[in-house]
C-alpha cells in the first residue's frame, strides 16, 4: 500500500514541476492526491504500531511487541480498561485491548495463545 500511494505521490508531484504548464484544476487535483497519499501512508505506519506480533501475560502485566516497533512494551493489568472482540469484514479478527489514557492495541487471532490470553485478561478484569 505504501508503495502504491508513494507512486501516486510522485506522479502527482510531476504535474507541479516547472515547465509542465499545468492549469489550476490539474494543480488542485495534484495537491489533493498528494495529501491523500501522505495521509494514507501515515495511517499505515500508525496502524502497524497497534498490531501485536508477540506477547506474554502473567496475570499482573501484559508485555507485547508490535509490528511497528521492536521495543517491548509492558502494561500493568490495572492499565487495561477494556478488552473486546476485534471485528473485521470477515468476522472476528482477534481482540481489541484498550488502555487507560486511550491507547488501543489489536491482538490478532493468528498470534499464538491469543484466545486463551484474552479470556484470562477478561476474567482478571471481571468481565
Amino acid at each position: 500500500m505504501c508503495l502504491l500511494f508513494g507512486g501516486l505521490f510522485v506522479l502527482s508531484l510531476r504535474i507541479l514541476l516547472p515547465g509542465k504548464g499545468a492549469n489550476r484544476s490539474q494543480i488542485a487535483a495534484s495537491l489533493i492526491m498528494m495529501a491523500v497519499s501522505v495521509s494514507t501512508i501515515a495511517m499505515q505506519f500508525r496502524f502497524r504500531t497497534r498490531i501485536v506480533r508477540e506477547f506474554s501475560y502473567d496475570g499482573r502485566a501484559l508485555r507485547f511487541n508490535t509490528l511497528g516497533s521492536p521495543a517491548q512494551e509492558t502494561r500493568d493489568r490495572s492499565d487495561i480498561e477494556k478488552i473486546s472482540e476485534w471485528q473485521g469484514r470477515g468476522g472476528t479478527q482477534g481482540y481489541k485491548i484498550r488502555f487507560r489514557g486511550g491507547k488501543t492495541i489489536y491482538l490478532s487471532s493468528a498470534v499464538t495463545n491469543s484466545r486463551e490470553a484474552a479470556e484470562r485478561i477478561s476474567t482478571d478484569l471481571g468481565n
